[in-house]
């Protein structure tokens, strides 16, 4: 992974539940302090969670989801508040919602270090 990071390539991390992904999504912060991070997550809890465990690290983050996208937290993103936003996939994804408005903004597009999607669970044939 700080291979990757260092690089700017990608890198793909599949592993069951318990087996302590998470400490992997918060490896970029250590080589590019300055940047912004996105976590995408369907479990609310688990973002305020993860924001809860940040915050104690120093580490400026914020859970969005439908209780907390407000205005003035999407200020807050815009004003780079954050180094992490943790956001469900219906904030990400609602049409010109205001997550889609920041995502489309090239200078904050710039800041972003790494995209990582949690708990995506897939289902075959």
């Amino acid at each position: 992974m700080p291979l990757a990071a260092e690089g700017h390539q990608g890198s793909l991390c599949t592993a069951g539940t318990g087996m302590d992904k998470t400490l992997g999504f918060w490896l970029p912060l250590l080589f590019c302090p300055g940047g912004i991070q996105i976590v995408v997550t369907p479990l609310n809890l688990l973002g305020k969670k993860n924001a809860a465990s940040l915050a104690k690290a120093g580490i400026r983050a914020i859970a969005i989801s439908s209780e907390t996208a407000m205005a003035s937290n999407f200020t807050d993103v815009e004003n780079f508040q954050y180094q992490v936003i943790i956001v469900s996939p219906e904030q990400l994804m609602k049409p010109n919602g205001e997550f889609e408005k920041q995502l489309k903004k090239s200078l904050f597009a710039s800041w972003i270090i790494s995209i990582i999607i949690d708990e995506a669970h897939y289902q075959l044939g």
